[in-house]
């Protein structure tokens, strides 16, 4: 019993020795700072009272397609484009970026291929980046 704690105690020391330290950020204080940028534009688009419906549905072939209904009660101008960030809750490689095109005014229309069943974790923003909405949206197998 003594001997395998002594094992156990020798390959952990030899593990700690030889691997790096991996850390969640290299720089925390630059991280906080882009954290609260992104939170500015949350809070912005609250200001601007921006409204969007985001939907998603699956065509025939395969691929997705997301629609957005956008609405200020502000009355500003509907920008000609929305960047839309999708994020997987859990796979991380799935995620993907989109440029919603307007078709009419405060309508937006992207496809995407290959997108899994599930809910999806979306963040929608203005072509310059003063603003975002995020939402969350199942996709239908």
């Amino acid at each position: 019993m003594l001997g395998g704690t002594i094992i156990a105690c020798m390959v952990t020391i030899y593990i700690a020795v030889t691997t790096q330290d991996s850390l969640v950020a290299a720089d925390y204080t630059r991280h906080g700072k882009g954290i609260n940028e992104r939170l500015e534009k949350d809070l912005e688009a609250q200001r601007r009272d921006i409204r969007l419906a985001p939907t998603a549905q699956r065509q025939p072939d395969g691929s997705v397609v997301f629609a957005v209904s956008l609405s200020s009660g502000a009355g500003e101008p509907a920008p000609e484009f929305l960047r839309l960030q999708l994020a997987h809750p859990t796979i991380g490689a799935q995620d993907r970026s989109l440029t919603l095109v307007q078709v009419q005014p405060g309508q937006y229309r992207a496809q995407t291929q290959d997108l899994m069943a599930g809910y999806w974790h979306l963040s929608l923003e203005d072509p310059s980046g003063l603003w975002r909405v995020r939402s969350r949206l199942p996709i239908d197998p």
